[in-house]
């Protein structure tokens, strides 16, 4: 299955719940010639689309984010280099535009995968344009936190809503491994599944760190294995 301006009230639940247990692989073969990412396996380029880390973070939001993803990562043995991208004003508040300027920026740095904790609201087609422009890097991005059926005509969420093949969009499991009662859904628009606790926003960046661990030990392996590998994993 595949699958507002961004929310500015950013501030959620920090808890971290352990990362699930690691993915089998197969052997990844040679990328094709012009291939952008470096080839030997070393610590895994993670971007981080949100409002930033630390002392630049206005709201908290990017560094909570950070925190799940690179737990979920060491728990899976899978070293990473975490790069921010902020996509937000000085504020806090984000817009269609930054966030498409973020991806540009994510892509042009050879991010392997990169996170985006946000949702907007309806389609963003600057966003969707930077997307479709950044094939060699997998979005992993959150779902959303209203219970939506994202599927049903008008109820769009960007980036999870689109139609994409280097995007993955990831709703929030609870107890029982079941999905949360707000996270968004919707056949063919939500491909993975994963705890938060939290909210859809700490559900994507343990899915981030299972593509991450992915690409650490198969570091030839495309962004289309990739993504099939953890909608098998991860997906419902």
């Amino acid at each position: 299955m595949r699958a507002r301006t961004i929310v500015a009230a950013l501030a959620v639940a920090l808890s971290v719940a352990a990362g699930a247990g690691e993915a089998a692989g197969l052997a990844g073969a040679a990328p094709p010639a012009g291939t952008a990412y470096p080839a030997a396996a070393g610590p895994v380029r993670v971007g981080l689309i949100d409002s930033g880390l630390g002392a630049s973070d206005p709201t908290g939001h990017g560094t909570a984010v950070a925190a799940v993803l690179r737990r979920a990562a060491a728990a899976r043995g899978a070293p990473l280099a975490l790069v921010s991208f902020p996509d937000v004003n000085r504020a806090g508040s984000g817009q269609p535009l930054l966030m498409a300027r973020a991806i540009r920026r994510a892509a042009s740095s050879h991010m392997r995968v990169v996170n985006i904790s946000q949702t907007i609201l309806g389609r963003a087609g600057r966003v969707r344009r930077a997307l479709a422009a950044s094939p060699a890097t997998l979005f992993v991005v959150a779902a959303g936190n209203e219970g939506l059926d994202l599927a049903e005509p008008g109820l769009d969420r960007d980036p999870c809503s689109a139609p994409a093949q280097n995007v993955i969009c990831v709703g929030e499991l609870g107890p029982g491994g079941r999905p949360v009662s707000n996270s968004n859904f919707g056949a063919a628009i939500v491909d993975a599944w994963a705890p938060g606790p939290g909210g859809t926003s700490f559900a994507a960046p343990r899915v981030s760190a299972h593509a991450a661990a992915l690409l650490w030990r198969h570091p030839y392996w495309s962004v289309a294995r990739v993504r099939s590998s953890l909608v098998r994993d991860t997906g419902t």
